[in-house]
């Protein structure tokens, strides 16, 4: 199994598990506003950090979906025009799968 399918499946996990906290927290917090009412946010210091905690969040599970659709949609690559190219200590060594 190649590395970069070990590496998918890691993150496709860590994906999933982020994803049911996520769900687990959201339905806490509407079950905690229907058992005690009505949340009040009075303080503008709570609504803000709302904002920057939330916001962010969004932006990096965005970022998130974006990479590893790239991932995913890139990982077909053709195998004739392969360069493989790897750095050791005091040099570079270099493969090719170029016939001829």
């Amino acid at each position: 199994m190649s590395l970069s399918l070990i590496y998918y499946d890691i993150v496709s996990y860590v994906i999933m598990l982020c994803f049911f906290i996520c769900m687990f927290v959201i339905f806490f917090l509407f079950s905690l506003g229907l058992l005690i009412g009505d949340i009040n946010l009075t303080n503008e210091y709570k609504s803000l950090e709302f904002k920057w905690t939330f916001l962010p969040s969004i932006l990096i599970a965005l970022l998130c979906y974006l990479k590893l659709s790239f991932i995913y949609f890139d990982s077909e690559l053709d195998s004739v025009d392969l360069v493989k190219v790897m750095g050791r200590q005091w040099y570079w060594s270099y493969e090719d799968s170029f016939k001829g």
